[in-house]
């Protein structure tokens, strides 16, 4: 890569990676609370929401989750205050149901049930090959089954490996960095309309699709300018993206 564009996208990246991006983020949400599964849980329940206009899915977490406080999310979760949604068909968000976010709500207990946190269960289906959708693939098969969540890695799968990058990554204003079993070095970009428009324009992407081939060869190029942590990029890509002409 050009010297040139890997010291803009540092120069990016430390414009971007501040406290105040969280203010317009659904990253906001897990922040919020200081129990590693209730981190969890609410982290993972505004992945699966992002979908659509900024405002829309702030407005849905920020209802939801006031509504989870009340019991904490764990013990929502753990205590099935969300099986009053079971089978509904009322409209939750775009497309989601309550139903289907009691299908969502099932899985969780059934992890929390059975593991300490999400991710002791990920690390359990863990498997190493040569490719480089492990860790993601692990955590997909945490949800068989659940509306708005890929059943394989083919995809972009950028929900969830935004997810990932909230619960990985440390010593970041904005990333909770929980997370210990998955390197941050393995992380992939999320990549998101903005981020696949901004790389294609800085040629980081030469792929026509934006599938996972597109995220692997993105999070390549990613890492030649942070090795250790190619997720900076995000926030270098997304951040211009978002705020930029």
């Amino acid at each position: 890569m050009d010297i040139k564009l890997k010291n803009q996208l540092v120069k990016l990246a430390e414009q971007y990676e501040k406290s105040e991006f969280v203010n317009d983020d659904p990253v906001q949400f897990p922040r919020r609370f200081s129990y590693k599964c209730s981190q969890e849980i609410v982290g993972f329940i505004s992945a699966w929401l992002a979908y659509g206009n900024r405002k829309a899915i702030l407005s849905t977490c920020e209802s939801l989750f006031a509504d989870m406080e009340r019991y904490t999310p764990y013990m929502y979760i753990k205590n099935m205050v969300w099986r009053k949604y079971v089978g509904s068909e009322e409209s939750m968000y775009r497309f989601f149901k309550w139903g289907d976010f009691a299908e969502l709500c099932r899985a969780l207990k059934k992890i929390y049930d059975e593991n300490e946190d999400m991710e002791e269960a990920m690390s359990k289906n863990y498997i190493r090959t040569v490719g480089g959708t492990d860790y993601l693939d692990a955590l997909i098969k945490l949800f068989p089954g659940v509306k708005g969540i890929p059943q394989d890695s083919k995809s972009a799968c950028k929900r969830l490996n935004m997810f990932l990058r909230w619960m990985v990554r440390k010593n970041s204003p904005v990333d909770l960095g929980i997370w210990s079993f998955v390197p941050t070095s393995q992380l992939l970009i999320p990549l998101d309309t903005h981020v696949s428009n901004i790389g294609r324009q800085l040629g980081l992407i030469t792929d026509k699709g934006d599938n996972m081939d597109t995220v692997l060869s993105l999070t390549t190029k990613c890492r030649e300018v942070f090795p250790l942590d190619p997720c900076r990029c995000d926030f270098a890509l997304f951040g211009y993206g978002v705020n930029s002409k």
